[in-house]
This record gives structure tokens, sequence and C-alpha cells, in this order.
């Protein structure tokens, strides 16, 4: 089966949590930290809504070239599903991790996209967890941390990040 995403040609949700455990495993063994940002495109669906999913499709391409601009070499970009991407981080701290949100975030708001004879331009909310500050027993604890922070961006505004 396939590990990378086909439209973004970034790894996909599958092969992200095939070799999630090992990373989490390795970091609380040897005390390194592993930070993690979840990253949802803002108003997606009116995007696919408004104008069609080929536009929908650039759009998804952008925020992934947007991103992976910023990112360090070591850092693991991963499309979780839908316009919801993950981003991990080994060995970055809690100041990391909010450094590379604000980073991201930017990235992607000062990107435009001209498709289809149409000009967007997008925004991002994010979540941040990471170890040692969170307290969880495997991947998907860190992931639902991460989540809840997210869905804090969102609540508070869009286009932000939050820290768990």
């Amino acid at each position: 089966l396939a590990s990378v995403d086909e439209l973004t040609r970034i790894s996909n949700r599958r092969h992200f949590l095939e070799t999630a455990g090992a990373e989490f495993e390795r970091s609380r063994r040897y005390g390194r930290t592993l930070t993690m940002l979840m990253l949802d495109l803002d108003h997606f669906k009116s995007v696919n809504d408004t104008y069609g999913h080929l536009v929908g499709d650039r759009v998804l391409q952008s925020a992934v070239l947007a991103t992976r601009q910023v990112l360090r070499d070591g850092d693991v970009l991963v499309r979780y599903g839908g316009e919801e991407f993950l981003v991990i981080l080994p060995g970055a701290g809690r100041g990391d991790l909010t450094d590379m949100a604000e980073r991201i975030r930017r990235s992607i708001s000062e990107t435009e996209i001209v498709t289809g004879g149409h000009r967007l331009s997008i925004t991002v909310s994010i979540g941040g967890a990471g170890l040692p500050d969170q307290v969880v027993r495997d991947p998907a604890g860190l992931i639902g941390i991460a989540d809840q922070a997210l869905y804090s961006a969102k609540a508070t505004g869009r286009d932000r990040s939050v820290i768990a």
C-alpha cells in the first residue's frame, strides 16, 4: 500500500501511524522532546463549494509547498486527512514549536493562489503539543492534545495557533 499522499506528495496518515510509534518510543527512551503541530486550513469546505475540487486541490498543494518552505531538516509533514496536516518536529522544544507554528501560519497566509482564473488566499489554524510537556501513553494521545489545541485556535477566531 502507498505511503505517500497522491495529491500532495507527502506522507499519508497510514504511513505516519506506522512510524509514529517508533519515534514516540525513541523520544521517551532517550528523554528527547517530540513536538507536533496539527494544521487545518480555515474555511476549506467553502473553497471546494465555491470554486470546485480542482481549485481545492491546488489550494492543498499550495499550502503544502508553503509549509515545506519553513520546515527544518528532519521535520516531517503528513497529510492527516482532508485539509488537515500534521508536522512532527523531533527534538524541538516548546519555544521552537511556538515559533514554527507562527512561521507556518505566516507562510500559508502570505501565499496567493492563482488557479482557474481565481486569486485566493487562505489561512490556517494550528494546534500544538509535545513531549515531555504532555503525559500521554502513545502518539494518539499526543495527537488528541494537539487536536484540542487546534479546536481552541478555531474557536478563538481562526488564523492563529494554540500550543497546549
